[in-house]
């Protein structure tokens, strides 16, 4: 994901708490008006939070399969008993992962 992206979502989902704290405080409901513009915006970037939550999940997982595929792999010791075709499978999953994330996948800390 781009940075540019990853910046605006990540600021959307700051603007979430903040309407979080604006709907729940004591008089939010002295302005319907402005209570209904602001409910209307939460209900819209709720969704975006959901969606974006799940992608960081999906993003997190995708690094934790990398980091246990990379252990596998540097110590024959546990790769023994894998077999031969789910060795195969463990180094497709690496090679396609070192493809789609290059550099950047190795460059974090190894462990979440």
């Amino acid at each position: 994901m781009k940075s540019s992206l990853r910046s605006k979502l990540d600021s959307q989902a700051k603007r979430l708490e903040e309407l979080n704290r604006l709907l729940s405080a004591e008089g939010a409901t002295r302005d319907l008006a402005e209570f209904r513009k602001l409910s209307r915006e939460h209900a819209e970037l709720t969704q975006l939070a959901e969606i974006y939550g799940r992608y960081r999940q999906a993003e997190r997982d995708g690094q934790r399969l990398h980091w246990a595929v990379g252990d596998l792999l540097a110590s024959p010791a546990r790769a023994i008993g894998l077999g031969d075709d789910a060795h195969h499978m463990v180094r497709r999953v690496h090679e396609m992962f070192e493809r789609r994330h290059g550099e950047a996948g190795r460059s974090e800390e190894h462990h979440p």
